[in-house]
């Protein structure tokens, strides 16, 4: 089975640490594996069956947490796809910086 592909930008891969808050699978973990603008690609460490609806997800990167709120728009044997609908908040764990910014420069 092929996938048809939907996202507009280039994919950059990556290899970040993630939490995923889900409305009723509760926190689940991850790893971004990859992302353009505007969605992502995360591997998630349990099969949870059906997932689908609005997260939040926690983005690890050395001393930053990006926060995203996305749509889950496909799912599959190794992860889900996320679109994200809702501007990265990126959050200096050890300051107290928050900054509202692009999802490309959060990222990149």
């Amino acid at each position: 089975m092929s996938m048809i592909e939907r996202r507009h930008q280039p994919r950059e891969a990556m290899s970040l640490d993630v939490t995923l808050a889900h409305p009723r699978h509760g926190t689940l973990r991850g790893r971004l594996r990859n992302y353009s603008i505007g969605g992502m690609y995360i591997t998630l460490d349990a099969d949870t069956g059906t997932l689908h609806g609005v997260v939040t997800l926690r983005i690890y990167r050395d001393d930053v947490m990006l926060v995203v709120r996305g749509l889950i728009v496909h799912k599959d044997g190794g992860g889900i796809g996320v679109m994200v609908i809702e501007a990265v908040t990126v959050v200096d764990l050890y300051g107290d910086t928050v900054d509202e910014v692009v999802t490309r420069t959060a990222l990149a």
